[in-house]
């Protein structure tokens, strides 16, 4: 026969289970409500990292609107997002139905040195951290979505590039996707939605560390990518040729450099049609 104290034990530890399960599942769908109350009545919608962030502006001034005539876009910018993020993110605007969804492909086919989990039991657990400080937490607080996602960042001064820490961000690495099924999933039901990758520019500096060889895998990388998933693929940069006045330190642009972004992905979207 079981010990008292033990049997008080495992139904203490099975309590504990089960409140951990129930405030997840409560997180999540606080999470989705949140998303979707984001994304609803949007034509267009860009997501990614804070390079995104810089590039497309969600400025009150207007100048993303004007660029593409319509002022029902919304731009969201997760500092170093996760693929889980940007996967939540798209299936969220593919849900509200929004139009036209431009998603950053870096994140999803490079992880800078140092930064990949893999697709474990570490990644989980994070991804579990940033779903629910992310996207849950404000939800749950009763809040919009977090108003840091969706802000421009201060235009900034030219920054002397770090040479130590943009040496400590490579060689890029090449990981496989955690949730290709997923992707692939979405991408076949997003019948009401374009979905478009996009590769952001590098500043020479990155690129002069990243090394001619791994600027031409991160293209075939992020060009197969786009055929699996079977949708479209935008490379700013194609031939590497941004300077560095484009660029506000080693990997953001800005005010000129977003504004040449904006121009490139407008003729070439024009260029689509």
């Amino acid at each position: 026969m079981k010990h008292p104290s033990g049997r008080m034990m495992t139904l203490a530890w099975v309590a504990a289970i089960l409140l951990v399960a129930a405030l997840f599942g409560y997180t999540k769908i606080a999470s989705q409500r949140a998303l979707a109350n984001t994304f609803a009545g949007r034509e267009m919608a860009f997501i990614g990292t804070s390079l995104m962030r810089d590039a497309v502006p969600n400025a009150p001034d207007g100048r993303t609107a004007q660029k593409f005539g319509s002022d029902t876009f919304i731009r969201l910018g997760i500092p170093s997002a996760r693929e889980r993020q940007l996967l939540s993110l798209a299936r969220a605007a593919v849900s509200a139905r929004v139009k036209t969804l431009y998603i950053e492909v870096n994140p999803l086919v490079t992880r800078l040195a140092g930064r990949n989990p893999g697709c474990g039991s570490l990644y989980k657990l994070e991804r579990i951290s940033y779903d629910i400080k992310g996207f849950a937490k404000p939800a749950l607080l009763e809040r919009d979505f977090p108003q840091r996602y969706l802000q421009d960042s201060r235009e900034q001064a030219p920054r002397e590039p770090d040479l130590e820490r943009i040496a400590a961000s490579y060689p890029l690495q090449f990981p496989p996707l955690c949730h290709e099924a997923a992707w692939q999933e979405l991408s076949t039901k997003a019948r009401g939605t374009q979905i478009i990758l996009v590769a952001m520019p590098r500043a020479p500096v990155a690129r002069e560390h990243i090394g001619s060889v791994d600027m031409a895998r991160f293209h075939r990388a992020a060009a197969a990518l786009a055929e699996r998933l079977g949708v479209q693929l935008f490379v700013v940069d194609p031939q590497g040729t941004w300077e560095s006045d484009l660029f506000k330190d080693q990997a953001h642009v800005n005010a000129r450099g977003s504004a040449r972004f904006l121009d490139a992905l407008v003729a070439w979207q024009g260029a689509q049609s």
